[in-house]
């Protein structure tokens, strides 16, 4: 029958610019992971840090594998059919892993203490970590929260300060 059908890339077939082809069949345990791992940490870095929010990278990195696989199956049923030109749309909406109904707060804040001064048995809390489970995996995220962040801010009328109005 039809042997021979996967061989090795030829010199020319290997340049890339000049026309050639990438070899498709170790891209889904390298280029398209490790591409999806770095935007789910760009958003990770985005909710944990600058919107101060829990975000689940375990539910992200799940739905990149199930979408992996997904694309096998699809490649493994164009190739029995005999097509070769299929179009495969990849895109994971990674937003959703961190949003606010995913989580469930869980209420058992632990403080954080640290010593008032070098040399000094008085101990102050300085600020608390906040643990959130996810309702999808279950998994823990447990989240440093300062007291600065915690105090809300004061309106003018408990400050004592005349509004500007």
């Amino acid at each position: 029958m039809a042997e021979g059908i996967i061989r090795e890339r030829e010199e020319s077939e290997k340049r890339i610019k000049e026309g050639g082809f990438y070899d498709i069949r170790n891209w889904q345990k390298t280029d398209v992971k490790q591409l999806a791992m770095k935007t789910i940490t760009n958003i990770e870095t985005n909710h944990l840090y600058k919107l101060r929010k829990p975000y689940c990278r375990k539910c992200a990195i799940n739905a990149v594998d199930k979408r992996i696989e997904e694309v096998n199956i699809l490649i493994q049923k164009a190739k029995n059919r005999g097509k070769s030109d299929i179009k495969i749309d990849f895109k994971i909406d990674f937003e959703k892993f961190g949003e606010k109904g995913m989580f469930e707060y869980l209420d058992n804040d632990q403080p954080i203490n640290m010593p008032e001064s070098k040399g000094s048995h008085k101990i102050i809390q300085t600020g608390v970590y906040k643990e959130f489970k996810c309702k999808e995996c279950g998994s823990n995220i447990a989240m440093q929260f300062e007291n600065e962040e915690l105090e809300k801010p004061k309106t003018p009328a408990q400050t004592g300060t005349p509004s500007t109005q």
